[in-house]
This record gives structure tokens, C-alpha cells and sequence, in this order.
């Protein structure tokens, strides 16, 4: 029997994952109550939509914006300027999401095969995410977490192909340069992430891997290229540099008080730090509308740092709070907080397999990634939706257990001991 499913898994096609696992998602969001929260997102969207700026994304209005990435509020906006109706918005963008979900569980099967794990892992990973099992995120329209996580999954899709040679070139730096800077546009954690990812995977690979001085070049000068549009806007219409949000100071500050909690539900609630975000108080909304967002923003990350260096020890313990939720991720829904922590596991247990097997640029570069997308969530409050994308990546390694057992099934080898699991060729 075990054969037979690796055998079934192995040749499971993207587009019929794509397909059924759209049909899940959709027929999921046809029972699903049909009530949405005019998120930040949605606020900055109906903004542009309304009055031709990105802006307003607070409990009141503040100007313009750049708190949140960009592509999502635009889409908003696209959508609510033909529907002029919130409700109607948000269901074309429950559907979009539903579409954009689906198509990340198609693209694991391909990812999967580029970063060389057992066959049928990807299959495995795919058959997880086809049924939208954190349904506010994937199908709630309300967030970009679903924009996020594809082009997470779509950059380290690029990146193991150019790693995946025995040279690397300008125009392979430019290739994933221009990648990431339109990645870094959902979200500007795909920067560290593929700067994590790639270092990793080059110091693994180093006594067979050349790497020119065009392919660091390459990258810069293409994400510079790619990025330089919205850091123009950002410099014209915020006064100021800086690369896709400017949100950091705020959140530092918000995370890292006395009446600060680890995870962003807790600090949502009465009397804790949240109650001084703008989102939330109309005061601080005021204050902002007053200083102007950048200005605001700085002044709460020297509020933050100015904490954090006199209480050491109260910093010191909210990061190890948070880092046990990235270890361990937090959800209000028990069944997510199982399914987060068995996917954390897996992955564990698969990277050992996996460097055990010889595959340690793979291993790599997965760490990078992890690391660079999540460290600044050792500093910020933790909310399971900041690091769902990861979840996904996660998931791959985490199927590349069960696999690897079909496969040693597959070549008649004693499954029940341990070693014969990671002597196998990975497909």
C-alpha cells in the first residue's frame, strides 16, 4: 500500500491541486459568515479609492501613509472603485484570496522538486493547504497575508533555481534581485529573508559553488531599480527615505512597554500597550495627524529604545516569550495552535533528516530564510497571521518526513529503523 501512495503522490499534478483546492476554498466561503473589521488595509485601500491617495489607515484620518506594504490596499482600492460598496469589496476580495490561496498550494509541488526533498513531498505539503484550514486569513479578505505567503513561496521558488548551479553571474543576481524587490512590495521581510536564504546556502556550497562579483552587483542593482518607484513616492509624499513601510518605531513601541503583552491579542486587550497605537485611540491618531506619520514613528522607536534600555530584564523576557511563540505559534483556535506546532516539529525533525542525507545547502537555506523573515519577530508582538507564509515553507520540510518513510517502504527497507531513513537519494 505504501508504494502505491508514493507512486499516486509523486505524480499528483499542480494544476488538479490548484483546482480542487480553489473548489474547497471557495465552497468554504459560500457557508462563512460574511461580516469583515475595516482593517488597516481595507482603511488605506477605501482611502485611495475614495479620494486618490494611500492614506488613512487609522482610527482617524491621518494623511498619507506608508504603515502598510503597498499591493494589497492598491487591489482594495482597484475593487472598491468599481463596486462602491465595502461589503462587496471585501466579498470580490474573499474570492481573490480564495484564488491566490490555491494557487500557493499548487506551487509547492514544484518548490518542493526544486529544493530536491523525497518525492511526494510536495504532494503532501499541497494536500495540507487545499483546505483552508485558517480560514480568517485565506478567505477574510480583510488582510495581505495570502499575497504574502505566494510571493514568499514564488521568490524561494526563484531562488533555489539560481542557487541549484555551479556559477553564479550578474544576471543571476539581477533575476533574484528583481524577485525580491517585487516580493519586498507585499512584504519587505523578503528582502532579509532572501539575503538570509542565499548567504546560507552559498557558505553550504562553497567548495562547489562560484560566485562572481557580478552576481552581487546584479542583485543590488536590480532590486534598487525595483524598489525605486515607491521609494521615490515615499520620499516625495512622506518626506523621507526608507525601504517599502515605516512602521518599525511603532511597533517596537507597542511591543516593548510596561503594559506590553508577547502576542498582539493580548496587547489588543483594555489597558495594554495597544490602547496607545493609532489604530486603536483616536489621541494618538491626533498625534500622528500632527507630526506627521515618520515623525511619529521615530519618536515612538526612541520611546521603545529608551525602554528597552532600562528594563533589560523585561525585555529579555517578552523576546524569549516571543521567540517560544515562533517556535510554538499562538492562535485563539486550538486546532490552529496544534496544526502551527506539528508543522514546527516536522520541520525539525525533517532538517536533521535532511543534513543527515547530505542535503545541507537545502538545509541552509531554509534557515536562512526562516531567520531572516522571522528575527524581527524576537522584538515585535507575535500574531500567528505574521508568520503564516512561513508556515507554508515549514510544511515542505515537514512532509519530507512521511516521504521519506513511503519511499523506504517503496524500497522494501525496515521502516522502523531510524537510520535507513536518511540513506535514501532524495528525488
Amino acid at each position: 500500500m505504501a508504494p502505491r501512495w508514493r507512486e499516486r503522490l509523486a505524480r499528483l499534478d499542480w494544476r488538479l491541486v490548484f483546482v480542487v483546492s480553489l473548489a474547497l476554498h471557495l465552497g468554504a466561503l459560500a457557508v462563512r459568515h460574511a461580516s469583515f473589521t475595516r482593517t488597516e488595509n481595507l482603511r488605506a485601500g477605501f482611502t485611495l479609492a475614495e479620494k486618490g491617495y494611500l492614506g488613512d489607515p487609522f482610527s482617524r484620518p491621518t494623511g498619507p501613509t506608508a504603515h502598510v506594504s503597498p499591493v494589497y490596499p492598491v487591489v482594495v482600492g482597484a475593487v472598491q472603485s468599481v463596486t462602491r460598496n465595502e461589503q462587496r469589496t471585501v466579498t470580490i476580495l474573499s474570492i481573490i484570496g480564495a484564488i491566490v490561496s490555491a494557487c500557493s498550494a499548487a506551487m509547492l509541488i514544484p518548490l518542493a522538486r526544486r529544493m530536491r526533498l523525497p518525492e511526494g513531498s510536495g504532494a503532501l505539503a499541497a494536500l495540507l493547504w487545499i483546505v483552508p484550514l485558517f480560514a480568517w486569513i485565506e478567505l477574510g479578505g480583510e488582510h495581505e497575508t495570502t499575497f504574502t505567503t505566494a510571493a514568499v513561496l514564488a521568490t524561494l521558488l526563484v531562488l533555489f533555481s539560481v542557487l541549484d548551479r555551479s556559477e553564479l553571474a550578474g544576471r543571476h543576481g539581477g533575476v533574484l534581485g528583481a524577485v525580491t524587490g517585487a516580493a519586498a512590495h507585499f512584504s519587505p521581510l523578503a528582502l532579509p529573508m532572501v539575503v538570509g536564504a542565499t548567504t546560507l546556502g552559498v557558505l553550504a556550497k562553497w567548495r562547489s559553488l562560484r560566485v562572481r562579483p557580478g552576481f552581487v552587483v546584479g542583485f543590488v542593482a536590480a532590486l534598487l531599480i525595483v524598489v525605486a518607484p515607491y521609494t521615490i513616492r515615499n520620499r516625495r509624499v512622506m518626506g523621507s527615505t526608507f525601504f517599502i513601510r515605516d512602521n518599525l518605531g511603532l511597533e517596537l513601541a507597542v511591543s516593548n512597554a510596561d503594559d506590553a503583552k508577547p502576542t498582539a491579542e493580548a496587547n489588543a486587550m483594555p489597558g495594554a500597550a495597544m490602547d496607545r497605537h493609532p489604530f486603536i485611540t483616536p489621541d494618538a491618531a491626533d498625534r500622528m495627524r500632527a507630526m506627521g506619520e515618520v515623525a511619529y514613528n521615530k519618536s515612538r522607536q526612541r520611546e521603545a529604545l529608551d525602554w528597552i534600555g532600562s528594563h533589560p530584564a523585561g525585555f529579555m523576557r517578552l523576546t524569549a516569550q516571543r521567540a517560544g511563540y515562533l517556535l510554538l505559534p499562538f492562535s485563539r483556535r486550538g486546532y490552529q495552535r496544534v496544526i502551527a506546532a506539528a508543522l514546527t516539529i516536522g520541520m525539525l525533525v525533517g532538517l536533521v533528516l535532511l543534513w543527515r542525507a547530505g542535503q545541507h545547502s537545502t538545509v541552509a537555506i531554509v534557515v536562512g530564510a526562516l531567520a531572516g523573515y522571522e528575527v524581527i519577530y524576537l522584538f515585535v508582538q507575535h500574531d500567528v497571521r505574521y508568520v503564516y507564509p512561513m508556515l507554508w515553507v515549514e510544511s515542505l520540510v515537514a512532509a519530507s518526513v512521511p516521504a521519506r518513510l513511503l519511499g523506504r517502504a517503496r524500497d522494501r527497507a525496515p521502516v522502523g529503523d531510524v537510520a535507513s531513513l536518511v540513506d535514501g537519494t532524495p528525488a
